[in-house]
Formats: C-alpha cells, sequence, structure tokens
C-alpha cells in the first residue's frame, strides 16, 4: 500500500492525504521513491536532497497538535505525538 502511495506521488505527481495511526509509516514514506527504470518504477530508499518534501499533521480531538516534517515529528515531545504508539482509549492528552 504504502509503494503505491510512493509511485502516484513520484510517478503522476499526484498530492495525498494518507491517514493512519500506524507510527512506523511515517519514516518510509519520508525515505522513498519511485525511481523511473528501463521496466518501469522502481521504489527506493532516497535520503538528504533527493528525499521526498513530506509533511505530518497530527490531529487530537479535531485539533492541530503537529504540523511539520517528519524528521520533526520523531523529534517532538508533544505528549500525544510522542506517546501515540503506546497509548490506548484510557490515556488522554492535551496538546496544548
Amino acid at each position: 500500500m504504502l509503494d503505491l502511495v510512493i509511485l502516484a506521488r513520484d510517478a503522476y505527481h499526484t498530492s495525498s492525504l494518507f491517514v493512519t495511526k500506524q507510527m512506523h509509516q511515517i519514516p518510509y514514506l519520508a525515505a522513498h521513491r519511485a525511481v523511473k527504470e528501463a521496466g518501469g518504477y522502481v521504489v527506493r530508499e532516497a535520503r538528504g536532497a533527493q528525499a521526498p518534501d513530506l509533511k505530518v499533521l497530527f490531529l487530537q480531538d479535531g485539533e492541530v497538535c503537529f504540523f511539520g516534517t517528519a524528521e520533526e515529528f520523531a523529534e517532538t515531545t508533544i505528549p500525544s505525538v510522542a506517546l501515540m504508539d503506546t497509548a490506548d482509549e484510557r490515556h488522554a492528552f492535551d496538546c496544548r
């Protein structure tokens, strides 16, 4: 599924809004590009200047808690973002 999003973005220059609670998907989308080769497009790792321009938007209770790059997202100290992988329905976090 992620490779299809990458292919649409890079081969067809299509913007997308990808909704997920799987935080491990964000670094993958931020570090891969679809590259045209003789047989068609192949998804490959891309770093530095070759990395895609990907932005992350995180909502909590309808409010924007975070907006920035995947690198900034990985380093944020906002509780609802930092604890997303371990949070469950019993925990509530304030965006402010």
